[in-house]
């Protein structure tokens, strides 16, 4: 059974910015005049390059399979950025189901966390108000307002354990076919980020047992958790995808800069990778 949570908790990590950049375009919840809807159900691989952790000054390479699905219905997306349905048909805004979470980290790997306990994968899930700002159907462009809130679980062999919220609000641009990009689709979003006491402590806490003389106990507070930014581009080519992302990460007054956990404060991670279509279904009418 660990087993099993270890390798859902590196699906569900690998998803997040893997979705974001790989997943195809589709309109926008509530935007369907004919009730159409289709799926498309295939498989994809990403290799990245990641900090063990915000804050960690060690990195590590990644290569990781993924499930590539998608449902594009008049008023419900499953695929891009997790779930999203429209609130109001013909409002500016939607209700989604937000995801995020984290890698396992053996602190025998990482000099920072030396002698202390893993980290167990975590899963980040909760609701996600998107307002958008700006829609421009005729150039394929939109801005908009997420703001999405998560728990925060990590997983083991004993089962899902709760370590608090988060909150991370962040303007979003997509566009399709800018000059000199022909044929691709690019994001890029970025924002703030705040988080529970709970969840700070899980990544950043040295209990009084694991402290040493360079690495003193610390509590961390809840509050300001740093700036996220990811700037992602994908292209379509039949049924194959072509994808990749980067995604900074500063946490200069971050309220937990402190921790001797933190030992760098500005890094990115970097991501490329393949999808391939296996089953498709063309758009048919509302049954």
């Amino acid at each position: 059974m660990p087993s099993l949570f270890r390798t859902a908790g590196h699906v569900v990590r690998a998803l997040v910015p893997v979705l974001a950049a790989a997943l195809p375009a589709a309109p926008a919840v509530g935007q369907s005049t004919d009730g159409a809807r289709s799926w498309s159900v295939g498989l994809g691989v990403v290799a990245m390059r990641l900090p063990d952790y915000r804050g960690s000054d060690e990195s590590s390479n990644r290569v990781l399979p993924f499930p590539a699905v998608t449902y594009e219905g008049p008023r419900l997306q499953v695929g891009r950025e997790g779930v999203r349905a429209g609130l109001l048909e013909g409002s500016r805004f939607e209700l989604d189901v937000s995801l995020n979470g984290s890698l396992p980290v053996r602190s025998a790997g990482n000099r920072a966390r030396e002698g202390m306990d893993d980290l167990d994968p975590t899963v980040e899930v909760g609701p996600s108000l998107r307002a958008w700002l700006w829609r421009d159907p005729a150039r394929r462009s939109e801005f908009a307002l997420l703001m999405p809130l998560r728990a925060t679980l990590s997983v083991d062999g004993s089962g899902p354990h709760m370590h608090g919220w988060q909150f991370a609000p962040r303007l979003h641009w997509r566009g399709h076919d800018v000059p000199g990009l022909e044929g691709w689709r690019v994001d890029l979003s970025g924002g703030p980020m705040w988080g529970s006491r709970r969840w700070h402590a899980y990544f950043y806490d040295v209990p009084p047992q694991d402290a040493r003389a360079d690495r003193p106990a610390y509590a961390a507070p809840g509050g300001y958790a740093g700036l996220q930014g990811m700037l992602s581009a994908s292209r379509e080519v039949g049924r194959w995808g072509l994808f990749g992302f980067v995604r900074a990460d500063h946490l200069r007054g971050a309220v937990f800069e402190a921790s001797p956990l933190v030992r760098r404060t500005s890094h990115a991670s970097i991501g490329i990778g393949l999808t391939r279509s296996l089953w498709s279904s063309a758009a048919t009418g509302s049954p």
